[in-house]
């Protein structure tokens, strides 16, 4: 074939992949795939890192198998999909979305909030902390929305992992079909009836203490519902210090988990504030009367890890100093395992960097909600003395 031939040729073929609508290319992406071309893909999640628990602790998974994930040319009517580019990662715009997929979002730019309603579902997230609650039940994201000019911005995974839509992603763009249908109807957030002291000891009875040898504080003022000038009026947790647990805490005291659960969270790469950006973060909160953002909150508990646990228990444990090697975001736990060590970080101490004011502080949510407030500060202890002193 002559020279010239062959150079229009290609002109022809190139010419034809170019100005080709979107629909009629998936033949490109099945050609892509048989030789290896990887700027052309679907997006897929590794299912094994998104796990959850179910009421009875067993561990099952939400997520589509990578050989469910459609292939470009078996999606019809495609079309590009709005994305926001964040240090080479694409993200969503919720608001954009949210009329062609028929559910509501509402962000609260001031609390750092980003809440999704869908028929009777609803999923919550906070900026800044990649962890979805989805009916009180939570789970990982692969990254943390974001909160710009007013509007919530998600990863791309998103997509399918939670709205479960066809996305394809060519280089830095994507498409997707459009398919409101295919959203799924998650399990229905459980609202347990009023317990008293003793019931609700009983229904926490498979937990077990987060430090050996140590006993509940022996001060009101380390258990949840403590009078604050911050967090809302309240202490949210449950605190181990060395005074009034029996034990002496230091940052080489191990953390262990609760029960058999999934890690939903690992800060593995915690940075810790300085004294400049804390400061700073204290004026703003200083300036809620009282009613700190959720995001500042969450700066303030320093370096985390949460699990679910079974019941619909969730539990944080915050200030650590270290996170145990191996403990990752989706991966199971068992009863007893490692978790980490206690520490001071996020405090006033630890952004100095000092070993003063080590503690183990401990949440406890029940399908997301904070349950302490109906009962008195005895019924209180008498809870937490029956679920850790055993």
């Amino acid at each position: 074939m002559k020279k010239t031939s062959l150079v229009l040729m290609m002109f022809c073929l190139i010419s034809a992949i170019v100005f080709m609508p979107p629909s009629n290319r998936g033949w490109l992406s099945e050609f892509a795939l048989i030789w290896g071309i990887n700027d052309v893909k679907p997006l897929s999640y590794d299912h094994q890192n998104s796990q959850n628990l179910s009421d009875s602790g067993e561990i099952f998974s939400q997520n589509r198998s990578f050989d469910q994930i459609p292939l470009f040319s078996e999606l019809s009517n495609q079309e590009e999909l709005p994305t926001v580019a964040r240090d080479d990662t694409l993200f969503v715009n919720l608001g954009e979305i949210a009329d062609r997929l028929g559910f509501q979002v509402k962000v609260d730019a001031r609390d750092g909030t980003i809440t999704i309603r869908h028929q009777s579902d609803t999923l919550s997230m906070v900026q800044g902390i990649p962890v979805l609650n989805c009916n009180g039940i939570f789970e990982p994201m692969e990254q943390a929305p974001v909160i710009q000019n007013g509007n919530a911005l998600v990863p791309l995974s998103f997509m399918d992992r939670v709205l479960q839509q066809q996305v394809v992603v060519i280089g830095k763009t994507a498409e997707w079909q459009v398919n409101p249908a295919s959203i799924p109807v998650f399990a229905p957030k459980r609202n347990l009836p009023k317990m008293s002291a003793r019931e609700m000891a009983r229904y926490l009875s498979f937990l077990r203490s987060p430090i050996r040898g140590a006993h509940v504080s022996t001060h009101d003022s380390h258990l949840p519902g403590a009078p604050r000038t911050y967090r809302h009026g309240v202490h949210e947790g449950l605190d181990w210090y060395t005074y009034g647990t029996g034990v002496t805490i230091s940052k080489r005291t191990p953390v262990y988990s609760l029960a058999d659960g999934v890690v939903v969270r690992a800060d593995v790469d915690y940075q810790e504030m300085t004294p400049a950006e804390r400061n700073r973060l204290m004026a703003v909160a200083g300036q809620s009367d009282g009613q700190t953002p959720a995001y500042i909150l969450d700066k303030m508990r320093g370096r985390q890890v949460w699990v679910q646990y079974g019941k619909g228990v969730m539990a944080r444990f915050v200030h650590l100093s270290r996170i145990a090697p191996g403990i990752k975001a989706g991966q199971t736990i068992k009863a007893g395992q490692l978790i980490g060590y206690a520490g001071n970080s996020g405090t006033s101490d630890g952004v100095k960097g000092n070993d003063q004011g080590v503690h183990l502080h401990l949440d406890l949510l029940l399908y997301g909600e904070w349950f302490w407030d109906g009962y008195t500060v005895q019924e209180r202890r008498e809870i937490l003395d029956k679920i850790f002193d055993k």
